[in-house]
């Protein structure tokens, strides 16, 4: 039960007066973590990351091979021994956020090495590879992030191996009437079920939620061109978001920006034939989404200083 309905309770049966369940309400709200806030934050800074990898990337060849995989071996070594020192000394934001960048560095250490040797350890085999290689990490690790990460990671390289031939073909065919039939009766199933709170309908929100990644993602995957595929993709899964923040659905909420995350990944890798472009482009974003991140943070800043005097 959450705490309008509690609240609510404790008002009926004569606990607190109605004032006093509004005063509560209104200070759990302020106590809540801005969740929208945080989420455009990592966001905004994962932009603008990328954005100076892409414009790396330009002059990635002009890198002598051995010089590279220093370079990632010191990132692996260095991330085990910081998150080693960071949990003896009871740092754990510090032993995770080493934990996760290990975890991304093992990934492109499995690549770079790929690249520079020529071995075939591209799609489904280096998934599966990650996977296997970064399992400790996901062990040790407290938070809920890396194993997080590390499911779809796992899944991804064992459904490389599979082939689904009708639905492919149903999507290849038409990918845009496919993705926006099979998306809609989804986000539609999505909106109608989440009123109610009987076993049936539970089941059959979060199936729905369940399914509606895979069918986007398939749709734009599908497309011809890159670029239409990801605005295809960004405006369902854009939908999905705007549902989950005015049913207040937090979690539903992140995974959907988590997903936005890895398309925008996929824009990045796709864009390599023209890197400095897609630096600055992601760069400007990440920047300005910094700057819109701001604005929000000034103005609520501001209301609630302004409630507090009133």
């Amino acid at each position: 039960m959450n705490l309008s309905q509690k609240t609510n309770n404790w008002v009926q049966h004569n606990i607190i007066s109605a004032s006093q369940r509004q005063e509560i309400l209104e200070a759990e709200k302020i106590k809540q973590p801005p969740f929208l806030f945080l989420t455009l934050l990592w966001t905004a800074v994962l932009c603008l990351c990328l954005g100076i990898a892409a414009i790396m990337r330009a002059y990635w060849y002009q890198i002598p091979d051995n010089v590279k995989l220093t370079i990632v071996g010191v990132l692996i070594v260095g991330g085990l021994i910081l998150s080693y020192l960071a949990v003896k000394k009871e740092r754990h934001k510090l032993a995770e956020t080493a934990l996760f960048f290990t975890f991304l560095a093992i990934g492109g250490g499995i690549g770079l090495i790929a690249q520079i040797f020529n071995l075939p350890m591209d799609g489904a085999t280096g998934l599966l590879l990650w996977a296997v290689l970064s399992l400790g990490i996901v062990l040790i690790s407290k938070r809920k992030l890396l194993p997080f990460l590390w499911v779809p990671l796992f899944l991804g390289g064992i459904v490389g191996y599979m082939k689904l031939e009708l639905l492919l073909l149903f999507f290849e065919q038409t990918p845009l009437f496919a993705t926006t039939l099979l998306g809609g009766i989804l986000i539609c199933l999505i909106y109608l079920s989440h009123f109610f709170s009987d076993r049936m309908a539970q089941s059959l929100y979060h199936w729905s939620v369940i399914l509606y990644f895979p069918v986007v993602f398939l749709g734009d995957m599908a497309m011809h061109n890159p670029f239409f595929g990801f605005l295809v993709s960004a405006v369902f899964l854009a939908l999905l978001g705007f549902f989950a923040v005015m049913a207040k659905k937090m979690i539903l909420f992140n995974v959907t920006v988590f997903f936005i995350v890895l398309r925008l990944l996929l824009l990045y890798f796709q864009s390599f034939s023209n890197p400095i472009g897609a630096g600055v482009g992601f760069s400007l974003t990440g920047i300005a989404l910094l700057a819109g991140i701001g604005l929000f943070f000034y103005m609520r800043q501001n209301r609630l200083k302004a409630k507090k005097t009133t």
